[in-house]
C-alpha cells in the first residue's frame, strides 16, 4: 500500500514549499528513486524548475517536463519528471504532490509526499488531500518542522 507523508512547514511563504520540495527532490534522487512532481499548474512547475537549478549551489538534479515534447530523447533511468498530468508508466517510486487535488493515479506510487505550509489556500488543500487518503484507509505520517 503506497506510504503517505506530510511535511508541515512553520512557514506561511509559498517560496518556502518549492524550496523543501527541492530539498525532497534531492533526496530521493540521491537515494537511487525515480521522482515525479505532480503540479497544479504550468507557472507552479516553472517556479520549481528554476528552483531545481539553483537552491544548491552545487548540485545538479536532471530534471525535465513530461510528457516530453517532440524530439526530446527519451526518458533516463532515474530522471525527476515534472508534470500537471499522468506519470510515465516506468514510474513508481516517488510522487511529490504540489497540486490542491490528490490524482487519481497516486496510489501506484510506493510513496507520496505533501507539502504543508501556513497560506490558508495551501493548507486548507494540503487537509482535504489529507482527509482523502484517511477516508480510503491509507495510513498517512505527519512532520512537523520547525525553522
Amino acid at each position: 500500500m503506497t506510504k503517505i507523508d506530510f511535511y508541515v512547514l512553520d512557514h506561511e511563504a509559498v517560496q518556502q514549499r518549492y524550496l523543501f520540495a527541492c530539498r525532497l527532490i534531492e533526496k530521493a534522487y540521491r537515494l537511487g528513486n525515480a521522482v515525479f512532481v505532480h503540479g497544479s499548474s504550468q507557472p507552479q512547475l516553472d517556479k520549481l524548475d528554476q528552483l531545481l537549478w539553483s537552491f544548491r549551489a552545487n548540485s545538479f538534479l536532471p530534471h525535465r517536463y513530461y510528457p516530453l515534447a517532440e524530439g526530446q530523447p527519451p526518458l533516463a533511468a532515474g530522471e525527476i519528471i515534472l508534470s500537471t498530468g499522468l506519470p510515465p508508466e516506468s514510474y513508481h517510486d516517488v510522487m511529490i504532490n504540489l497540486s490542491n487535488q490528490v490524482p487519481d493515479f497516486f496510489s501506484r506510487f510506493q510513496r507520496v509526499s505533501e507539502i504543508v505550509v501556513q497560506h490558508e489556500k495551501i493548507k486548507q488543500a494540503t487537509r482535504d488531500n489529507f482527509r482523502y487518503y484517511r477516508e480510503r484507509g491509507y495510513e498517512v505520517k505527519t512532520h512537523q518542522l520547525a525553522q
